[in-house]
């Protein structure tokens, strides 16, 4: 797992690490010597070395995630191994050609599949209103499972194969708007999201099928690509 953040944060951002500053003024360097500020209770901070230690840690920690939502922008990779089962139900369709139909019925498959899977991510906070969104997954095949192959015979009787490399994309792009105003940002947020969502598999379902000609094979494919755009209003309290 890969990832960065950028040090340049929001408006937003900039007022929390203000916030987490004078907190860190709290510090104490020895029990017999705090910063001023520090509240006392007989000349003694109520704090022991030990208590103002954790406070530290715990600012550190939560300022850390701050900086993750509100860092003008972020990127990433994430890559891993994952076993898949792939199973394709009996398909039931028919083969049209002019005012000629042929129905025709393939039977189920299925298999198990190691996969690689890599997960890169980029995350721009363009204003204080504005932030864009780009998550593609990508999932390659194994080496030894590499190229997805069907064979089937043409009108002359020949042996051809279709081969492809077994790999799949689902990318996801998001922008988000915020229509409330600084001033209310505290209480409420409403904001107005595109997603944009495209899946692609570059070896998608495929049968050979007969076709209208005793001895001959049609090769029958899904579709490849498949598109999905949303918008959608979100208020959060």
């Amino acid at each position: 797992v890969l990832a960065k953040w950028s040090r340049k944060v929001t408006k937003k951002g900039k007022e929390a690490q203000t916030r987490f500053n004078q907190l860190r003024e709290l510090a104490c360097i020895g029990l017999d010597s705090c910063l001023a500020g520090v509240a006392r209770t007989n000349g003694q901070a109520v704090l022991s070395k030990e208590g103002y230690a954790e406070v530290n840690v715990a600012n550190h920690r939560t300022w850390g995630a701050a900086r993750k939502t509100t860092s003008m922008w972020r990127w990433g990779l994430l890559g891993g191994l994952m076993g898949e089962v792939e199973k394709h139900g009996q398909v039931v369709d028919s083969l049209w050609a002019d005012t000629l139909v042929k129905p025709f019925t393939a039977p189920g498959t299925s298999a198990i599949h190691l996969r690689y899977t890599l997960r890169p991510f980029i995350e721009w906070n363009a204003s204080e209103r504005l932030s864009l969104r780009l998550r593609p997954y990508i999932v390659m095949p194994a080496p030894w499972e590499w190229l997805s192959t069907v064979s089937y015979t043409d009108t002359t009787g020949q042996e051809f194969l279709d081969e492809r490399v077994d790999w799949r994309l689902d990318g996801q792009f998001q922008a988000t708007f915020k229509l409330t105003p600084e001033s209310d940002a505290a209480n409420k947020e409403v904001s107005v999201t595109m997603s944009y969502r495209m899946w692609y598999d570059n070896a998608p379902n495929r049968r050979a099928v007969d076709s209208f000609k005793d001895g001959v094979q049609q090769l029958v494919v899904a579709p490849e690509l498949h598109n999905q755009l949303l918008f959608s209003l979100g208020v959060a309290f």
